[in-house]
């Protein structure tokens, strides 16, 4: 409790001696945290962006929300009043640097949005380096103050405790001006046992005494310096070297009172030593950074560019000063993956690295330049030691990536070969002996047992061999012309023909077909359209649609022929009232590598190699085919020969 009132103790005056307030290590001395939750106050702490990362009990009731809520959650800007936003934002930056803020009054807003005007007296941790980590605060309301002020006289000497206690060193002094009122030097009223410490200088030789008695070596320049401070009340920081010490101090000071100043000091003699080594350092490996064989860019934690070498303007094609202006993931970069699609910025190796602190390596990526040339990389990136960037290194791996294309597409040739000729079997070993075994096996029944059947018996073993035969010459058909499209034997050789005509004569060759299943054939009216086309290619692709759709149309169905024109297409459509495709079997169509049939409405049997060869002849019209299918209801395949690859006849 009694760490609680040195806090509260500073409500007493803002303008109470400094060396009572200088409690910036209270973290070092008790573990506020702790006792937090036990106080019977209102207390807080921020961290370096004024976060709130702890508040106890009291102060969450008073502002009337949950520890869930808040911590971790709200800025102390969230919840303060416009015009407090101001002050604190002000205050906030000189509290960093100063170590303490004492009788700071702003007003809260609650979360049922009431105004709650406060006190506020907080102070500043440190880290060992001297950099600010986080704040401690007692927010008090402005009608306990009176309260305050008699529980701050009695934590006066606790201040003292803490004050001769804290690491850094401090110091208050007296100006002395001449009669013109010029700085000319200054005395010292007041020092912490730190200053000894860091100094070299004890109490009894300095206090009283003015600077130049004992360093008659100091330049003018600090005692002009200091002597703003004292006379003008701003204040200022900045790093000193002391020659007689050999030791640099990361200095801040102040005016406590008109005519004096105080300073508080680290010594940063290491860091400054360090930073000298390090500036050789880069100057050494400068050189080194520029002519690597690997390209490097380095980028800060916003994925900025900072800085790049030689061979990272040769890969990039761009130099270090124009990539200066982008960052990692700058949509002028064209990045695309390995298999040429986009790459998206979530992916860009840098930004990668940035997001999840940690090295991300051998990413393969192509970067596009200006002309559409095309450059591919192997890329490594890595979080900097100090953690505030990215390095990114890039390897040239065209010839790689040649080789690989190279020997991917002899593998997928290879690979169609296999297929094919698999295909080729199966359809041979498979679907072209089934047919036979059927117009054997009935064709046998027959002969031997003719006599012993009816009418109908033998009507209908001759209605089988019938469509087996059919269904053979129509595989064989189309295995033959498929194969010599294969084998480079198919010639493509377009000449101008009718498309209706086509369509009729086709519809003609499957009436019978349709007949036997009660199916309708409806060809919508169109006036004679004439295009320049190979004719047996269309013949197949029209007849394959036709007969695939009465195989797989019930019996009484129906099949719709049109044929429609717009400015680009042709569009010819082939729909029936089938039993559909399931979506999943969809993407299984026209792939050889992915042989997919069904039985037709009447058991007929089929191999798939229809549609493969009407994609196929499609294609090397410059058109496509699309299929839209409900399962169950039935299907629509649909043509579109583009306009500008066939040539219409008037």
């Amino acid at each position: 409790m009694c760490l609680f009132l040195r806090l509260i103790a500073m409500q007493e005056e803002s303008s109470c001696d400094v060396l009572e307030l200088r409690v910036r290590e209270l973290e070092a001395i008790i573990k506020l945290h702790d006792l937090s939750s036990k106080a019977p106050i209102n207390f807080h702490s921020l961290n370096k962006d004024g976060l709130i990362v702890n508040i106890n009990q009291n102060e969450l009731d008073l502002l009337g929300y949950t520890r869930e809520e808040i911590v971790d959650k709200l800025n102390i800007l969230d919840i303060l009043s416009p015009e407090s936003r101001v002050v604190f934002t002000y205050n906030f930056p000189k509290f960093k640097i100063q170590g303490f803020a004492n009788h700071l009054e702003l007003d809260l807003i609650k979360k049922n949005q009431q105004i709650l005007p406060v006190v506020i007296n907080s102070i500043a941790l440190y880290d060992p380096m001297g950099c600010f980590t986080h704040s401690i605060s007692i927010v008090i309301e402005n009608t306990r103050c009176r309260e305050t002020q008699t529980r701050s006289t009695e934590s006066r000497e606790e201040f003292q405790q803490l004050f001769r206690n804290m690491p850094s060193g401090f110091a208050v002094h007296e100006m002395i001006t001449d009669d013109k009122g010029i700085p000319i030097d200054y005395r010292f009223i007041e020092i912490n046992p730190a200053f000894e410490k860091l100094t070299g200088y004890s109490r009894n030789d300095i206090i009283g005494k003015r600077v130049l008695e004992i360093m008659p070596q100091i330049e003018y320049s600090w005692i002009e310096r200091c002597g703003l401070v004292a006379l003008t009340g701003t204040p200022i920081e900045f790093e000193n070297y002391e020659e007689s010490l050999n030791k640099y101090y990361q200095v801040y000071a102040y005016q406590p009172k008109a005519g004096h100043f105080a300073t508080i000091f680290s010594d940063i003699t290491d860091r400054k030593l360090m930073e000298i080594s390090l500036q050789k350092s880069e100057d050494k490996y400068r050189q080194l950074f520029e002519f690597l064989p690997v390209g490097i860019t380095i980028s800060d934690l916003k994925g900025n560019i900072l800085s790049g070498n030689k061979e990272a303007e040769r890969l990039l094609k761009l130099s270090v000063k124009d990539q200066s202006t982008r960052t990692l993931d700058d949509s002028r970069w064209k990045i695309i993956r390995r298999d040429g699609s986009a790459m998206p910025s979530e992916e860009v190796p840098g930004m990668m690295a940035l997001k999840q602190m940690k090295r991300i390596e051998n990413v393969e990526l192509g970067i596009i330049d200006e002309e559409e040339n095309k450059t591919w990389l192997n890329v490594t990136a890595a979080p900097l030691p100090d953690k505030d960037g990215v390095i990114v290194a890039y390897l040239n791996i065209n010839e790689e990536v040649e080789r690989e294309k190279r020997l991917s597409e002899y593998s997928d040739q290879l690979k169609e070969a296999n297929t094919m000729k698999d295909q080729f079997l199966s359809i041979i070993a498979h679907d072209l002996k089934n047919p036979f075994n059927s117009i054997m096996g009935f064709s046998d029944l027959l002969v031997n047992n003719l006599d012993d059947y009816d009418h109908e018996k033998v009507r209908r073993f001759i209605s089988i061999i019938d469509q087996s035969a059919k269904h053979t010459l129509e595989l064989l058909d189309n295995l033959l012309v498929w194969t010599r499209s294969q084998l480079g034997g198919l010639s493509f050789t377009p000449s101008a023909i009718n498309l209706v005509d086509i369509i009729l004569e086709n519809v003609n060759l499957v009436i019978s077909q349709a007949s036997q299943k009660g199916i309708q054939i409806v060809v919508k009216p169109v006036p004679d359209i004439f295009i320049q086309a190979d004719k047996n290619m269309i013949n197949t692709i029209v007849r394959n649609l036709l007969t695939n759709a009465i195989k797989f149309t019930p019996l009484n169905g129906m099949v719709v022929v049109s044929v429609n024109e717009d400015p680009n297409h042709i569009e010819l459509s082939i729909k029936d009232s089938g039993v559909g495709i399931k979506p999943e079997n969809l993407e299984k169509l026209f792939k050889i590598d992915n042989k997919f049939t069904c039985v037709g409405t009447a058991n007929e049997n089929g191999t798939g190699l229809g549609l493969i060869l009407c994609k196929e002849f499609i294609e090397k019209h410059g058109g496509t085919i699309k299929v839209d299918s409900t399962f169950g209801i039935g299907s629509d395949f649909t043509v579109l020969f583009p306009k500008d690859h066939i040539i219409e006849i008037v």
